[in-house]
């Protein structure tokens, strides 16, 4: 288990080349954000430089 303090800076990335799942535990007001900034629609590809 991993905690990560508020403010703080972090990332996630899977550097191997299988497929991974992640599962987090997240607090009420975390999952409004996520919930927010969700996508109604499946991404049409990866994202572009650009968009990272």
């Amino acid at each position: 288990m991993t905690a990560i303090p508020a403010h703080a800076p972090h990332a996630y990335r899977n550097a191997s080349s299988e497929p991974v799942l992640m599962m987090s535990v997240v607090d009420d007001r975390m999952m409004e954000f996520f919930e927010a900034a969700a996508s109604h629609e499946p991404p049409a590809g990866p994202p572009t430089p650009e968009a990272v």
